[in-house]
């Protein structure tokens, strides 16, 4: 139960949690007697019962939902999806990344076997016109492609839900997909080895090289799988564009696919040594899950990526690379973080929960996600696929553990978020390439691989270990980077620290110094955009479960945001969408959703009424949604 506390934590104040444990009926068999003596314990147990459950308290915690089970291993639908024309290509209505502007993605919420189904009906009712198509059905996972006029595409993503209440369901773009990656000359030369010495590899082969029952699935645009570095070191290849086990190097049509990529980042995360070939990858000893999601010429869409990842999740892969992110425009280059954050904020959220989704599923089957961060030196957030906290994001450093000037970035000490958790080397790799080649590339898709195979060597001594941490140890084992990026990845030191048992707690990183800058009431009822930014409450705050909390609000033209931080508990973060309007000389901020995790947990939907403390500062009063006071009251101080 939510209540004051003593005077010496009276900054604190206590979020409660659900109790959901169902009452059980063993005691109606027993004598009569024993039910007397267990009386005064079976009220005490109520007692505590209640008090978990007390309506006032804020942030109420709820479990995860489970997620729908799927046979295993998965197989996406066996008809072929209709390719992408590439002279319907363009950019999304923000002007960010560029998509398919002719289909719309939709992933139902599941009802019964027949949902998908009933699906297509009805909207074939609503559009009987040859101009609208499904192009790709999976009634398994309720997710289904629909063809559309190019300019009816904006109308249907505003109106089809309205249109369909009867069923449930999310919309989101056909985004086109790149490799990152940039081709440099190939480079035999002292020292083309150095990204090994970097991340101490040598000296972790001491303790292991990989085991072949730990596989690493590497998801791209195709394979050589006649090289010598993968030559019978793979299992189940699957090319998801064709629905079969052919798997090839892509033909470009353009510069911007690499024919080799998929080759390359194959062999250098778990590559074959001791073959005679120029190079091996970081584990050796782990075995291959080749999945191709290029068509002939390389091009790559979201739905071929998510089926690939899919794929290898219910295929038993324990580590899953992406070396592959969303094509952004140059245009975002010139805008600070800060204007680039505000974006994030608005962008793509249907296509975030769906990821949050896939995060889900590789949770429950302990598969760790690793996805390269991107090549064009922005926030790596823009890409939905990047914004979840139990996936592995991998920036890019060079020879001088610097950032490498192209990675992506987004890791700072003062932001509740995180979009690079981890960084390896990404300049001059060298490792294998399509016929029985080597070739030096850099990227963040060859720093991504080195993470994976990292990862593999992990599992080969703790096959039960999971994201979270994995994170840990590779956060807390690394190098600091003078840069907004996570720290570099020593490989020695986590495998030592796997076979120690030791993980520790992540070392807290360096605290900024106090903000000053408190929101003065009279500028935000004057202007709101004085508003614009992220805040911090003022008050030090706890849950019932032991955990201390931050809580941060941010605020955009574009989007309002809530963040819960358990700071004890690996700043394991809670997100929840904001409403912000202002009236009778206050400002409210409602919250629209309960504030869940990467893992499906979360806290419950609260209200705050922002009014003038006696110094003229805003303060903010906190609410249950039906009205009912919370013990909680805070200052917002800006932090960014």
């Amino acid at each position: 139960m939510a209540s004051k506390q003593s005077d010496n934590k009276k900054s604190k104040r206590v979020y409660a949690r659900y109790s959901s444990s169902p009452a059980k009926h063993w005691w109606q068999r027993l004598p009569m007697i024993l039910l007397l003596l267990l009386l005064p314990l079976l009220l005490l147990l109520l007692l505590r019962n209640c008090g978990d459950n007390d309506k006032t308290a804020p942030f109420t915690y709820t479990p995860p939902d489970p997620v729908t089970p799927i046979t295993s291993p998965y197989i996406p639908p066996k008809e072929p999806m209709k390719p992408i024309d590439p002279g319907k290509i363009g950019f999304d209505r923000d002007s960010i990344a560029r998509i398919a502007t002719d289909r719309i993605n939709i992933l139902l919420e599941k009802k019964d076997d027949n949902t998908a189904n009933a699906f297509r009906q009805a909207f074939k009712s609503l559009y009987p016109s040859d101009e609208y198509q499904f192009t790709y059905f999976d009634q398994m996972l309720c997710r289904l492609q629909l063809q559309v006029p190019v300019d009816k595409r904006d109308y249907l993503m505003d109106n089809l839900n309205s249109q369909m209440p009867e069923f449930e369901f999310l919309m989101f773009d056909e985004t086109v997909f790149g490799s990152n990656v940039i081709p440099t000359d190939p480079a035999f030369r002292n020292g083309m080895a150095w990204y090994f010495e970097a991340i101490h590899a040598y000296q972790a082969w001491d303790i292991t090289r990989g085991s072949a029952d730990v596989k690493i699935a590497i998801v791209d645009n195709g394979f050589d799988l006649t090289h010598p570095d993968l030559a019978g070191h793979y299992v189940d290849a699957y090319n998801v564009v064709e629905r079969s086990a052919h798997l090839y190097p892509p033909v470009p049509l353009n510069a911007l696919v690499e024919p080799g990529h998929g080759t390359h980042v194959a062999a250098t995360a778990a590559g074959k040594s001791d073959n005679a070939a120029a190079s091996c990858g970081i584990a050796p000893g782990c075995t291959l899950i080749p999945v191709q999601v290029g068509d002939h010429n390389g091009m790559m869409s979201l739905t071929h990526i998510l089926d690939g990842i899919l794929y290898s999740i219910y295929q038993g892969a324990d580590v899953v690379n992406v070396s592959l992110g969303i094509q952004l425009s140059p245009e975002l280059q010139k805008l600070t973080p800060a204007q680039q954050l505000s974006l994030i904020m608005g962008l793509r959220k249907n296509e975030e929960r769906m990821w949050n989704e896939v995060s889900k599923i590789a949770r429950n089957k302990n598969a760790t996600l690793v996805f390269a961060a991107g090549n064009e030196n922005v926030l790596s957030g823009f890409d939905a696929m990047k914004r979840n906290e139990n996936t592995i994001i991998v920036s890019a450093v060079d020879r001088n553990f610097e950032k490498a000037d192209f990675s992506n970035y987004g890791n700072y000490i003062d932001v509740p978020f995180c979009y690079s958790t981890v960084s390896a080397p990404g300049t001059e790799i060298v490792n294998a390439y399509p016929g029985n080649k080597v070739k030096a590339m850099q990227g963040t898709s060859m720093a991504a691989p080195i993470v994976a195979g990292a990862v593999g060597l992990m599992k080969s001594l703790k096959r039960d270990l999971t994201t979270e941490q994995i994170i840990e140890i590779l956060q807390n084992t690394g190098i600091e980077v003078d840069a907004p990026i996570g720290n570099v990845i020593q490989l020695d030191a986590a495998l030592h620290a796997v076979q120690t048992g030791n993980y520790g707690k992540r070392t807290s990183k360096p605290q900024p110094d106090e903000p000053k800058d408190k929101l003065k009431t009279g500028d935000v009822l004057d202007d709101i955009t004085k508003l614009y930014g992220l805040w911090k409450s003022t008050k030090q705050l706890s849950s019932t479960n032991g955990h201390d909390l931050d809580v941060y609000m941010y605020f955009s033209a574009t989007a309002n945001q809530l963040f819960i931080v358990e700071t004890s508990n690996n700043d394991k973060t809670h997100k929840a969408d904001l409403d912000v309007h202002i009236a009778n000389n206050n400002l409210y901020i409602n919250q629209l959703n309960e504030a869940y995790a990467a893992d499906g947990s979360g806290y419950k939907r609260n209200k705050f009424v922002c009014s003038t403390d006696s110094q003229g500062y805003l303060v903010c009063d906190a609410y249950n949604q039906d009205g009912t006071p919370l013990v909680l009251q805070f200052n917002l101080v800006r932090i960014r």
